[in-house]
């Protein structure tokens, strides 16, 4: 850092203009948003900006809202990009980072619903300006306030409100930092810092050990043909199979489940195996997660006999996606569950049998987890008793072949 000469609380670090001064035991160190080139139009700029957040610092007729608005307001009048060119530059820098386009789509939804909070439409003509803490407390604020005011509810909410800062902040990684440099961005510590909310971890309980049977055996079931039943409710009879083998059995993602294809499955000396390492120019979608996941034989044979061609659910994307959201859930719903994403149940239900079953190591390494502790949080042990896991294993009795 660099002092101006004469000028003692007017600094300059990283090639910008700061201005630095303890008031009344309080330390100030704020960016006056100008280059500094060297030439004296920039450095009267400066001293211009700097006198005046001097005179509001000073002044102590300043509520701290007042304050802080004034002192935020040459950061309003600086030149800054629009969030539609914040969005272009992202989206460039992740691709050449190789960061996978669903994971690019989910961060640049997130900050557009933390934006929309206060900007309803679209945002891109926007100046990044908006960014503040103040847009993120309401944020905050609308989702609290949206929910009920019970104590679960409330968790929930909080969880969401984290869930959906973070991504919207991830947009903002170090590795763009180079990337962002020509937008000439405002100060973003209030954006990437303002408004967390503490969320407590709520931890998985299995549900009740009659619902997992009763599950279990309806969904063996639905291989079975059903006396007078026509062809459309036999074909989605059937498709309702096949997307339970993916999510239960083999404890796929909702989406891995849409996707899958019959390519991803390799048989060999080794066993069978479906692989999520699966990466070729002409697959538009990679799994989330590279891992390979042991598959019964009796499993791979029906998804060889019952699937489609291609993609095991068959037909568009679209109809994949209702299969499992609008199909299966309401199936799930019909047998007693009551939770949110029930093709993810299936999948913390198998999560839990194989933590049971083999340790925490494989199941960490089947689920695809970024950490053991996203294990341990959402996958239970399943109690000491046999019955759970004879349900779960004895697949020829439970087909009534």
């Amino acid at each position: 850092m660099e002092n101006v000469i004469g000028q003692r609380n007017l600094k300059v670090r990283k090639e910008k203009y700061y201005l630095r001064i303890t008031v009344k035991g309080r330390k100030y160190f704020e960016t006056l948003h100008v280059p500094f080139t060297g030439r004296k139009a920039e450095e009267k700029e400066a001293i211009a900006r700097m006198e005046e957040k001097l005179r509001l610092i000073r002044n102590e007729n300043f509520s701290t809202t007042e304050r802080k608005e004034a002192m935020d307001e040459t950061r309003t009048k600086v030149s800054t990009a629009t969030i539609g060119k914040l969005i272009d530059r992202y989206k460039t820098a992740a691709a050449a980072s190789g960061i996978k386009k669903e994971t690019v789509r989910d961060y640049i939804n997130s900050l557009k619903v933390v934006i929309r909070t206060k900007h309803p439409g679209d945002p891109s003509n926007l100046p990044c300006t908006i960014l503040t803490d103040d847009l993120v407390i309401a944020y905050r604020d609308s989702v609290l306030a949206s929910r009920p005011k019970t104590k679960g509810a409330q968790d929930t909410a909080r969880r969401t409100i984290q869930s959906t800062l973070t991504q919207a902040r991830a947009v903002f990684a170090k590795w763009t930092y180079t990337d962002f440099k020509s937008l000439k961005l405002p100060n973003m510590d209030g954006f990437l810092r303002g408004g967390m909310v503490r969320a407590k971890i709520k931890k998985y309980e299995l549900p009740a050990h009659h619902l997992i049977k009763k599950t279990v055996k309806a969904g063996r079931a639905l291989r079975d043909p059903i006396d007078g039943e026509d062809e459309k409710a036999a074909a989605l009879r059937q498709q309702l199979f096949l997307a339970f083998l993916l999510t239960y059995d083999l404890g796929l993602r909702a989406e891995e489940a849409v996707q899958c294809k019959r390519s991803w499955f390799r048989k060999d000396d080794q066993g069978i195996h479906w692989l999520g390492v699966i990466h070729r120019e002409d697959e538009e979608y990679d799994p989330k997660t590279p891992r390979s996941i042991p598959v019964p034989a009796l499993i791979y044979a029906d998804l060889m006999e019952l699937g489609c061609a291609a993609e095991l659910l068959g037909g568009s994307v679209t109809a994949r996606r209702n299969l499992i959201q609008r199909s299966l859930a309401p199936w799930m719903r019909s047998l007693g569950w009551t939770r949110n994403k029930c093709a993810h149940e299936l999948r913390k239900l198998r999560g839990s049998f194989w933590r049971s079953k083999y340790g925490l190591d494989r199941a960490h390494a089947w689920l695809g987890h970024s950490s053991y502790q996203t294990t341990l949080d959402y996958y239970a042990q399943l109690p000491d008793e046999p019955e759970p896991m004879a349900v779960d294993d004895d697949l020829e009795a439970l087909r009534k072949r």
